[in-house]
């Protein structure tokens, strides 16, 4: 039996694996991919982060650095709000999720370097 989470009018099946809606972690591969269309769609870090929600008035788009890194895990309504402005399905985006543990620097460098976020690596 699944669970359902009620956000914004829209039904989102999110199996038993989401254990926290304020805490979801995704696969380094679609994070990378999402946040890139995001960006280019909004026209760069700091209006997306201003989409999303973020409301530094200094640098708005150190959180999506932070996203883009894996160091920091979506809520639901923030990936919502993501997969609205990039036209991804969330049912979709959501059968990427993994744990924390499971993000490994290796994955992150890959997927940051073949979508052309190298410049961030540490």
């Amino acid at each position: 039996m699944a669970w359902y989470y009620y956000t914004n009018m829209v039904e989102v099946p999110c199996l038993q694996r989401l254990v926290n809606p304020n805490r979801i972690w995704l696969a380094a591969e679609i994070r990378v991919k999402i946040l890139k269309e995001g960006i280019e769609k909004a026209g760069g870090m700091n209006p997306l982060a201003r989409i999303l929600g973020y409301r530094s008035k200094v640098h708005p788009g150190w959180n999506v650095q932070l996203l883009l890194l894996g160091e920091r895990p979506f809520t639901l309504a923030r990936l919502q709000t993501l997969c609205e402005f990039t036209g991804y399905q969330l049912e979709e985006v959501l059968k990427h999720m993994v744990r924390k543990e499971q993000i490994t620097a290796v994955a992150n460098a890959r997927a940051l370097r073949d979508y052309g976020f190298g410049y961030l690596l540490r």
